[in-house]
């Protein structure tokens, strides 16, 4: 079982939990095969990665590889500039998680 990235998800690929959207909704259940309108109603929604069954995510965690230091100054300037949106919706979060990111890569490369 493991996460995986909406745009790595596949028509014919089964749900091993429960897909909801922002407001806790489910959307799709446990067992669900995925079609492609599944995919595009959780682009629309917002929700940016599911739990497949039989997958495992093994991306290494982009921030395990940045100076702890340096990206905690990246998120604590990120929540002052995210500091008027509503980081409950999925998709809003991960633009934030990316900005941090961004924001820390730079600076490495400051260093």
């Amino acid at each position: 079982m493991g996460m995986i990235e909406l745009d790595k998800v596949q028509e014919g690929m089964v749900l091993d939990a429960p897909v909801r959207d922002p407001y806790g909704r489910i959307l799709l259940n446990t067992g669900t095969p995925l079609q492609e309108r599944h995919i595009e109603m959780f682009r629309r929604s917002g929700i940016t990665e599911v739990e497949i069954v039989g997958s495992e995510k093994t991306e290494v965690d982009e921030a395990s590889t940045i100076d702890p230091e340096v990206l905690a100054k990246s998120q604590q300037m990120m929540e002052e500039q995210f500091r008027f949106t509503d980081r409950l919706w999925n998709v809003t979060d991960e633009i934030f998680r990316l900005a941090v990111l961004a924001d820390a890569r730079k600076k490495m490369k400051e260093y």
